[in-house]
């Protein structure tokens, strides 16, 4: 089996994820969502 993730398509998904995290730092209210979430998480992870 042939990994098809080329150097192309790596920079493709790369570049869409930098759009995406900007959408996300823009905007206010999703920023407080996300961070929301990330603690939530942080709390059932074991230390």
């Amino acid at each position: 089996m042939e990994n098809s993730f080329d150097e192309k398509k790596a920079q493709e998904e790369l570049t869409k994820r930098y759009e995406t995290a900007e959408k996300l730092l823009n905007n206010q209210d999703a920023i407080e969502r996300f961070l929301q979430r990330l603690e939530r998480k942080l709390k059932i992870i074991p230390r």
